[in-house]
């Protein structure tokens, strides 16, 4: 039975396998099962990167990424706070006039409104947790 507090992500074309939980009082996620599930799809396959949303609620989204070696991620400053947690592999962070490379169980953070970019040195999968009330309408660039 659905707890009258969660939010359910429907099945789309990329992912039919059926609903998920995205938001609720309590939640139990598996990174590994949300990792063979991304690294299975057709993104994935053919590209150099996929992503799935783990949570999203009216505060926070948290999203794995996986990305193969010489992927990058280009952002300017973005509307939230943001924690870049590794889950294997290693990845170069540069925000504003800093950067670091990153490997397996290191996490970087930054404030809200940091320019930054990420780029993978090796295929890794990360862990990106946005926070902030930027998360009500959606928009967080992954």
């Amino acid at each position: 039975m659905q707890h009258p507090d969660e939010k359910l992500q429907k099945a789309t074309q990329g992912r039919p396998a059926g609903e998920r939980v995205l938001d609720a009082p309590l939640m139990r996620l598996s990174i590994e099962h949300a990792e063979r599930i991304i690294k299975n799809e057709q993104a994935w396959i053919l590209g150099d990167r996929n992503a799935i949303t783990l949570s999203h609620s009216s505060y926070q989204r948290i999203v794995l990424v996986a990305l193969r070696k010489n992927a990058e991620l280009v952002h300017k400053a973005i509307d939230a706070a943001l924690s870049i947690q590794v889950i294997s592999g290693r990845v170069w962070v540069v925000a504003e006039t800093q950067s670091y490379s990153l490997d397996t169980a290191e996490l970087a953070t930054l404030h809200n409104g940091t320019w930054h970019s990420l780029y993978a040195e090796q295929e890794s999968t990360i862990l990106m947790t946005f926070s902030g009330t930027h998360c009500e309408d959606g928009h967080v660039p992954a």
